[in-house]
């Protein structure tokens, strides 16, 4: 077994399906972090997220929590991979000392973060709380997952500058996540 460094609280509730998920994402996320690093995938995602605490609390009122270190899920039905991708997303900003949404923010009157093809785990901007912390967590999916969206000459304009934006970030927040204690 490969160790990302994520510990599964509360052993006794965890269905295997669920761990695995959780490992896929961690290998998918550390994989596309390795094209800044070099690292190996686990490597990649230990160095990033630190020791990571998965846990249940089936009082949540939202599917899931992420929270300074791990996240808290509502129950082994909800955990697919588009859902793990996005709390890890808001885990890495937060790792990142919040710096992508606040780069966002930034830069929001120029950058379209719906140019990835949507999936389940993406929130639409018709959601309540669809704000700048969504909307980086919606690029985060796009850039690990590569849902850049196309058309008939292959990636969009907006895809692409998608892509170049979180290319040239990156490497500096991953610095920065790495440093968090």
């Amino acid at each position: 077994m490969i160790d990302y460094n994520i510990t599964f609280e509360q052993q006794n509730l965890w269905e295997d399906a669920s761990c695995v998920t959780i490992e896929i994402a961690a290998e998918i996320i550390g994989c596309k972090l390795g094209e800044f690093t070099g690292l190996s995938a686990s490597e990649n995602f230990s160095a990033v997220f630190g020791p990571t605490y998965m846990r249940f609390t089936p009082s949540l009122t939202t599917h899931a929590l992420a929270l300074w270190g791990g996240i808290r899920f509502q129950s082994n039905e909800v955990i697919r991979l588009p859902l793990v991708v996005h709390e890890l997303g808001h885990l890495f900003s937060v790792r990142a000392r919040n710096r992508p949404t606040k780069q966002l923010w930034l830069d929001r009157n120029k950058l379209d973060t719906r140019a990835g093809s949507g999936w389940p785990g993406m929130h639409p901007p018709s959601i309540a709380k669809y704000n700048v912390v969504e909307q980086w967590v919606n690029a985060w999916e796009v850039w690990v997952m590569g849902l850049y969206a196309h058309d008939a000459n292959g990636i969009t304009p907006a895809g692409r500058e998608l892509r170049a934006w979180m290319d040239e970030h990156l490497p500096a927040w991953i610095e920065i996540a790495r440093e968090a204690k």
